[in-house]
């Protein structure tokens, strides 16, 4: 009878791990959950607005070019429920969405702090 209850025991134990390790997000979804990859709607998409500000995404970084300067910010994470991603100074450099798509951008450039408004159009 101890015996059975020992591999009860272990079989119990084991589904509980396989079921967290199923629940965790690994690196490579980007069901928009969150994470350290952009969301795959903006992966490679270019998108400018009226001020001639440029947006191009790689799959873990943006390239912004505004007003003659160009930085690559590399993405720190990405919030799907709030729609926002997070850049080198999490804080301070962050891109907010609206339905998907760039909609306000606030980054720090060496020549001070850019607040970048849309609406932005996909190239």
């Amino acid at each position: 009878m101890k015996n059975v209850l020992k591999v009860l025991g272990i079989i119990a134990l084991v589904a509980v791990i396989g079921f967290g390790v199923a629940a965790c997000k690994s690196d490579d979804d980007d069901s928009g959950g969150g994470g350290s990859k952009l969301p795959g709607s903006l992966q490679k998409a270019t998108y400018t607005n009226s001020s001639g500000d440029k947006l191009e995404f790689g799959t873990k970084d943006v390239k912004v070019t505004t007003g003659g300067e160009t930085k690559t910010f590399n993405l720190v994470s990405y919030e799907a429920n709030e729609g926002m991603l997070s850049f080198d100074n999490k804080h301070d450099d962050v891109i907010t969405l609206k339905n998907g798509t760039p909609d306000m951008v606030k980054l720090n450039f060496p020549s001070g702090q850019k607040y970048l408004m849309g609406p932005w159009t996909k190239e």
